[in-house]
């Protein structure tokens, strides 16, 4: 475990309590003991070095004792639009995506994607991946866990990029129809790339004739929906973000 999380603030020479859901993160992945140092994130995204001065059942005491300088974030933000898929697929995704420094992740329900639950239902699994970005961040030393909201269909997704900025040329539509070759020159400039991927049964001719963006292909091979999330991220942030 790279860091741990204090929901409070954080002062140099001053103690402070580490209580709940975190001591038991704390006593899970290390055999934490006393004297012994750790890094620590507090709600102010400051860190700091820590050492543990007493534990007691489930709680311990620490003091922090030195400031770090904390990894920047990707200096392209990268949005990625992903067509529902099954559980373990949308984890995986979520979880490789943080680790990449992804931005936001919408998912939506596309004609042939899995169907995606409303109300409380949907709102207990936004919770849970929010808590599997920061699970992730703390894994891989990023700050900013990844954004992650949900639209009802694709047609959505073409509404919500189309009013957040009017130019689409750093749009692309992943498919397996002919392709545009990414231009190193005319990308080099842009802040943002937004990646919109279908499901892992495809787009359907619907979907396919109201796409207005550019569409890229990842190769010979047809990908797992969650393999070309990861790929497309992975291969932008080392041709324009802070993978090169």
């Amino acid at each position: 475990m790279t860091y741990f999380i204090y929901d409070g603030k954080i002062t140099i020479n001053a103690q402070f309590q580490f209580v709940g859901d975190e001591v038991n993160h704390i006593f899970q992945s290390r055999r934490i003991r006393k004297g012994e140092t750790i890094e620590v994130q507090d709600n102010g995204q400051e860190r700091y070095v820590v050492v543990i001065d007493q534990i007691i059942r489930k709680k311990i005491l620490a003091t922090a004792i030195r400031q770090l300088s904390i990894p920047p974030e990707s200096k392209l933000k990268i949005q990625v639009f992903q067509a529902a898929v099954k559980e373990k697929a949308s984890d995986n995704i979520i979880q490789k995506l943080t680790e990449l420094g992804c931005w936001r992740l919408f998912i939506f329900q596309s004609e042939f994607s899995q169907k995606l639950h409303q109300g409380e239902q949907l709102q207990k699994k936004l919770n849970r991946w929010q808590k599997i970005s920061i699970e992730a961040c703390k894994q891989c030393d990023r700050m900013h866990p990844l954004q992650i909201g949900v639209l009802d269909t694709f047609a959505d997704v073409l509404e919500y990029i189309q009013q957040e900025r009017s130019d689409l040329s750093n749009s692309f539509f992943l498919d397996t129809a002919e392709t545009v070759t990414l231009n190193s020159k005319s990308l080099a400039n842009q802040s943002q790339v937004n990646l919109i991927i279908g499901s892992e049964g495809g787009w359907h001719l619907r979907e396919k004739a109201l796409n207005v963006f550019k569409t890229l292909q990842l190769g010979p091979r047809i990908l797992r929906a969650d393999t070309a999330a990861i790929s497309a991220t992975a291969i932008f942030q080392h041709l324009f973000g802070d993978l090169n």
